[in-house]
């Protein structure tokens, strides 16, 4: 374990990339537009059932029409031009949410959009628009007609904005720096984050955790984007307003999937029965849009519930938590995440009913910014818990390794010891390909041991299986399967190739008596191969090698007596 400065040496290090992160995206998107922008707030002659209303803000526009608007009703607004800045470019920026429109100058039509879809009642959702004016445009009446595409709904109209096309779209990029750089990151990170954690899936146990987290995070990035309509600015998407509610709808059942990862479910009955609820609403009322059946808009109530019921369902788990005093600092910290994303998803709702009731209260691009902050802030944790499972994976790496030696390694000569040459031999049941099994059986081991103690017995093993080991290729699987027997396993090798490596191995062992006079080094030995038998089995193969390996010590022994 990583120890309490390490852990906030990490914090610190994160918080720092991430605020300077924002620092280098405040002086990146800093504009100062060249001419002015008109916002043309007040100043309008509105035009409703019949009825027409001069020198209205828009902004006042509900008060104006109380009722809610049904599908097919028309709001004509107009607006005189006469600015007295000289915009080289002249457009009209329109932020419209559920309306099809016809922009005319002096009844003379210049663009009309989702006219269509209005007609065939298909969805049509936000969008934003940039609208090229004459440039003889003074004095000349803007009229903008309202279509309104949903069964119903309040009274909004965005107030247009008036300027340079160049000045407008940056000025665009300046007021949407944030989520434009959160979303962007969390896509990013999103997709990186997915492939390291399955690169590192054998360092990192809780992957399927990493891999969650990581696909939130794309989902979030992606509703990031397309809530503030800034996904037109990279692919060619008509119905952003529609990927925005899909990627909303996936966040609460992705996130249930979550917390089963880093959070022991007590009573999974209920914790379960509440995650398929959220996931039936979510998925069905994406069904229900594709179908043509309802428009996904029309169930607002059910964008903020499963919403509600993640924030419950964490809430709860949070309490639990703080109850029972003895919940990891893993568990804790893996938690943090997800309690501040509905933290700041609960405060954004807050603001946003407000701004439904009050006036005065901050706008509904306030809640989406302090969404986006929650966004953040999930998957800054998420990042620094990646960090802290790969610093402590590298103890857990070496443990594994010290596990693996004790498991697979022979102490006493750093060979494979049985263990390993049994699970070979179990594998190479069923291959194909031709292999040589060799067997080694150490010549006078007892008589060393006997006459000059274990210590020198150990020493004429260790000697034998380094002659062994480095007399073979590097693809031979060297083995120590008994007190002085060893096994080679070679693949794809030639009788040549095994007879060079043999001679090898008695021309070291005679240096190595030439050397050390008192100790004989010496083996006996045999090999088989595989295309020898037709039905033959590794067992099979080691016998036969171990037959001829007995008969090489049999004419070792014959030697030794007639000398």
């Amino acid at each position: 374990m990583i120890g309490r400065h390490r852990r906030l040496h990490i914090v610190g290090v994160t918080v720092f990339a991430f605020v300077a992160l924002l620092l280098f995206a405040v002086i990146l998107f800093q504009y100062t537009p060249k001419v002015p922008i008109a916002a043309m707030k007040t100043g309008w002659r509105v035009a409703f059932d019949g009825v027409y209303y001069d020198d209205l803000e828009l902004k006042q526009l509900a008060k104006v029409i109380p009722h809610k608007l049904h599908h097919g009703d028309k709001i004509t607004t107009e607006y005189i031009l006469n600015f007295e800045d000289y915009y080289e470019s002249p457009t009209l920026f329109l932020d419209v949410h559920y309306f099809a429109i016809c922009v005319y100058v002096d009844n003379e039509l210049l663009e009309a959009y989702s006219m269509e879809d209005f007609r065939k009642h298909r969805f049509v959702g936000k969008n934003y628009y940039y609208i090229s004016i004459p440039e003889n445009y003074h004095g000349k009446k803007l009229t903008i007609d309202y279509y309104y595409t949903e069964k119903n709904g309040v009274v909004k109209l965005e107030p247009p904005l008036f300027g340079d096309f160049l000045d407008l779209q940056f000025s665009f990029f300046h007021k949407n720096w944030f989520p434009l750089v959160c979303g962007i990151f969390l896509c990013m990170f999103g997709i990186y984050f997915f492939f390291t954690s399955l690169l590192f899936s054998v360092l990192i146990p809780e992957v399927f955790g990493q891999v969650i987290s990581a696909v939130i995070s794309l989902n979030l990035g992606i509703w990031t984007l397309s809530t503030f309509r800034l996904l037109p600015l990279f692919f060619n998407i008509q119905y952003v307003t529609l990927i925005d509610y899909i990627t909303y709808f996936m966040i609460s059942p992705l996130f249930f999937l979550l917390i089963a990862q880093i959070h022991k479910v007590y009573n999974k009955k209920l914790f379960w029965t509440v995650v398929g609820m959220s996931m039936l609403i979510s998925f069905s009322l994406i069904a229900l849009h594709f179908l043509n059946i309802a428009h996904i808009t029309e169930y607002r109530f059910a964008y903020y519930l499963t919403g509600i019921i993640l924030a419950l369902v964490l809430v709860g788990y949070d309490i639990d938590d703080i109850r029972r005093h003895n919940v990891s600092i893993v568990t804790v910290l893996q938690m943090t995440g997800p309690t501040l994303f509905c933290l700041c998803g609960t405060i954004a709702l807050v603001f946003y009913l407000l701004y439904g009731f009050w006036d005065n209260a901050a706008p509904p691009n306030v809640s989406l910014f302090i969404f986006t902050a929650g966004n953040m802030l999930f998957v800054l944790t998420r990042f620094m818990i990646y960090l802290l499972l790969l610093l402590e994976s590298r103890p857990r790496r070496l443990e594994f390794k010290s596990l693996t030696r004790l498991a697979y390694i022979d102490a006493l000569t750093g060979l494979s010891n049985r263990t390993f040459y049994s699970e070979l031999a179990e594998s190479l049941k069923n291959s194909k390909n031709d292999y040589c099994i060799v067997s080694f059986d150490l010549n006078n081991l007892k008589f060393v041991n006997d006459t000059f103690g274990h210590s020198a017995g150990d020493k004429l093993i260790r000697n034998c299986a380094k002659i062994i080991k480095t007399s073979f290729p590097s693809n031979a699987h060297c083995c120590r399967v008994g007190g002085d027997e060893f096994a080679v396993v070679i693949e794809d090798v030639t009788e040549n190739r095994v007879d060079m490596s043999l001679k090898k191995i008695c021309s070291s062992l005679s240096s190595l008596n030439k050397r050390e006079p008192n100790i004989e080094h010496s083996v006996a030995y045999g090999y088989a191969f595989r295309h020898e038998q037709t039905d033959g089995t590794p067992h099979t193969i080691y016998l036969l090698a171990d037959k001829r390996m007995y008969d090489c010590k049999q004419r070792y022994k014959m030697r030794k007596t007639n000398a």
